[in-house]
């Protein structure tokens, strides 16, 4: 599902349906709008270096590490710990070797288990593999003020369909900035 429900969205667009229930004549746009306002702040190439809604995602890494940070907060869970050993063989850490830690807004660690290791891998690229679930879950638990900045977002391009000259395309719609600013993953 969408980040921004649609009648939430239009609402705030000030757009009416027609005949009060299908969609506006600019529905395509708006939902291109969308797309890319969320596209602008989420995932790993969005500004907010976290997940949104529900998301897959594999970390990859040459090696383990005293402590793993996994990306893309927040972290719902880790799903699977997988490495190549000295051997070359596939091998998975089973859940009671690590520990993860929950930082909240911010990037969790996974670490060995108290009185564990990390085990040997092959010195190879990508020997390590963590698959892990992260984003806020479902639209209703996206925080307010990303959902505020994705609406305004959205006005700002609805309302202006042409770039203004002397204005940076990267340049966000005023508020935006401000409500985006606690939730910036550096």
């Amino acid at each position: 599902g969408d980040v921004v429900a649609a009648a939430d969205l239009y609402g705030h667009l000030r757009v009416d349906l027609i005949g009060g229930a299908t969609a506006p004549d600019d529905a395509n746009d708006i939902a291109a709008f969308l797309d890319s306002a969320v596209g602008y702040l989420d995932g790993a190439s969005g500004i907010l270096n976290r997940a949104l809604l529900t998301q897959k995602w594999e970390l990859r890494l040459d090696r383990f590490g005293p402590c793993i940070e996994i990306p893309l907060p927040p972290l719902q869970s880790v799903d699977e710990i997988r490495y190549i050993d000295t051997a070359g063989a596939d091998q998975t850490v089973p859940p009671v070797g690590y520990r993860v830690i929950e930082n909240g807004e911010m990037p969790a660690e996974v670490v060995p288990a108290y009185g564990a290791s990390w085990p040997s891998v092959l010195s190879t690229p990508q020997a390590v593999t963590v698959a892990f679930t992260c984003g806020y879950g479902a639209a209703e638990d996206v925080p307010g003020p990303i959902k505020q900045a994705i609406k305004l977002m959205v006005g700002e391009w609805h309302k202006n369909r042409e770039a203004t000259v002397g204005q940076s395309l990267t340049e966000l719609p005023l508020g935006v900035k401000a409500l985006l600013a606690s939730f910036r993953v550096r």
